[in-house]
């Protein structure tokens, strides 16, 4: 299984590259850039839940169905490269910030035009093209919310965390599912929950990453996971905690902030919270009638976790019941609306800034 879905990327790769027009040629260098940086690429995850759920991945739609996800993803990424600034080896870095955002849309509108090509040939994967689409949508959205520092309380954060890092992929296993001919609306389900809780497990990983090489802070009060963690927990240094967070003070404080928390174990909560997630996606596989897919997505799921030589091996029973904080889970209406876009008015900038301010989090109980 893992030299087929070798092979299959192979082909993903050259059909994707074979549709770069020619006068942008250097779109072929980012996609083999992109290649190269992932061990097993996002866009493995439908090709083996395809397989995973009874179908074919090597199929012409599968193939040409994945090349259009692909192209999305990568302006995706172009973009969460810019927005997150810390991958020396991103795009950005290399060409610059104005260059890299015209890749992403370059990118973006291939798979539009890839998309529009399977459609003429099948007018039934307009369903594979608007899940995909919508996926897409809710990531975009969620990742709004994180630049418009509305990530502020453990039960935002998760509801961010969701809709920027776990929806995309969710909607991707279900084309996987889709392609793969699946009736069933609990196995599409099932194939989805596998997708969403992937999402999740590779956010607290990254993490953990950023946990150990620095904290991502703006000096705005928007914070990440470890140091949420730290300020819901009960511990002696959470007052002392909480007035940095709340002054803005993160950057002034790192040592200090470092030393909380090592002492309320955050790392030791990363890697529990991550075991978690991952022990859900193998769960909803179950329904699942290919165990030789089963296995292959197994291991694309270890592959991220290989790749933190430290992680090591733990024993949820090794977490304390009272440090087992479980993350909110509430499902995205796409009818919400809670964007702070009244900021795109000038007229209401203001007095949009000023509402925000009143009602963050920070400054209620925790």
């Amino acid at each position: 299984m893992f030299d087929q879905i070798d092979i299959l990327l192979a082909k993903t790769h050259e059909g994707l590259m074979s549709w770069v027009p020619p006068y942008l040629g250097e779109m072929r260098e980012v996609l083999d850039l992109w290649f190269k940086q992932s061990g097993l690429p996002e866009i493995a995850l439908p090709l083996g839940v395809c397989k995973a759920a009874g179908g074919d991945p090597g199929a012409s739609q599968v193939l040409k169905a994945s090349a259009a996800m692909l192209a999305g993803l990568v302006g995706i990424q172009i973009l969460d490269d810019i927005r997150l600034r810390q991958d020396p080896e991103a795009l950005w870095m290399k060409i610059g910030v104005e260059r890299s955002s015209h890749f992403a849309h370059a990118f973006q509108t291939l798979s539009s035009r890839l998309w529009g090509k399977i459609l003429q040939e099948n007018d039934d994967a307009l369903l594979l093209k608007e899940t995909f689409e919508e996926g897409t949508f809710i990531t975009l959205a969620g990742r709004d919310k994180d630049l418009s520092y509305l990530s502020e309380s453990w039960d935002d954060y998760w509801k961010n965390a969701e809709m920027g890092s776990a929806y995309l992929p969710a909607q991707m296993a279900t084309v996987g599912a889709m392609l793969a001919g699946v009736k069933d609306e609990k196995v599409i389900e099932a194939c989805h929950g596998f997708g969403f809780h992937v999402g999740l497990t590779r956010h607290i990983l990254n993490e953990l990453i950023n946990l150990k090489v620095d904290l991502r802070h703006t000096g705005r009060g928007k914070i990440d996971l470890p140091v949420l963690y730290a300020l819901k927990s009960e511990h002696p240094f959470k007052a002392e905690l909480l007035k940095i967070v709340r002054e803005g003070q993160l950057t002034l404080h790192q040592k200090r902030i470092r030393e909380i928390l090592e002492a309320v174990e955050a790392e030791k909560y990363l890697k529990w919270a991550a075991l978690q997630e991952r022990k859900r996606a193998m769960e909803a596989l179950q329904l699942c009638p290919s165990e030789e897919g089963k296995k292959f997505l197994k291991a694309f799921l270890q592959e991220w976790f290989d790749r933190i030589p430290s992680f090591g091996s733990l024993d949820p029973k090794e977490m304390p019941i009272e440090n087992q904080l479980k993350r909110t889970n509430s499902a995205f209406d796409p009818n919400e609306v809670r964007s702070g876009l009244v900021s795109l008015s000038y007229k209401s900038v203001g007095l949009g800034l000023r509402k925000q301010i009143r009602q963050t989090p920070l400054y209620h109980k925790f």
